[in-house]
């Protein structure tokens, strides 16, 4: 996967920082338009798209959030993300931040904290409704 041009990274990190700035009733009405409920989980669903860290190389401070979303495919894909990436043509949830060929996470840091909460209150046994809460209540 090409490496986004400078211009695109500052463009995307500014846009991110002028947002999270923003009080979150605000915050919320940025949302891209398919910000909606959070979808339903694909069945047979895999990491089988989740980019490699051989795929990373270019990007090695996220190999560990990918390392994560790895372990969680299923649960990833039942999860909208908060970061306005859901306008893409490719996107169904989550999990999609961290599929070839776009691998949006490798550069997002809201697409990577989600993650690693989402995967902190999976392994603390929380259902898939109660992470939703928690991605809602931090990132919504």
């Amino acid at each position: 996967m090409p490496q986004p041009s400078r211009r695109s990274f500052i463009a995307r990190v500014s846009a991110l920082a002028a947002v999270s700035a923003l009080p979150r009733p605000l915050r919320a009405a940025t949302r891209a338009p398919g910000g909606g409920p959070h979808p339903v989980p694909r069945a047979g669903i895999t990491a089988a798209k989740v980019a490699t860290n051989e795929q990373l190389k270019e990007h090695p401070k996220a190999i560990s959030t990918f390392e994560l979303a790895r372990e969680i495919p299923a649960t990833l894909d039942g999860i909208r993300c908060q970061c306005g990436c859901t306008d893409g043509k490719a996107y169904y949830s989550m999990l999609s931040c961290f599929e070839m060929p776009d691998m949006m996470a490798a550069d997002c840091p809201i697409c990577q904290a989600q993650a690693r909460l989402a995967h902190r209150l999976y392994k603390a046994g929380k259902s898939l409704d109660d992470i939703r809460k928690g991605i809602d209540a931090k990132f919504g």
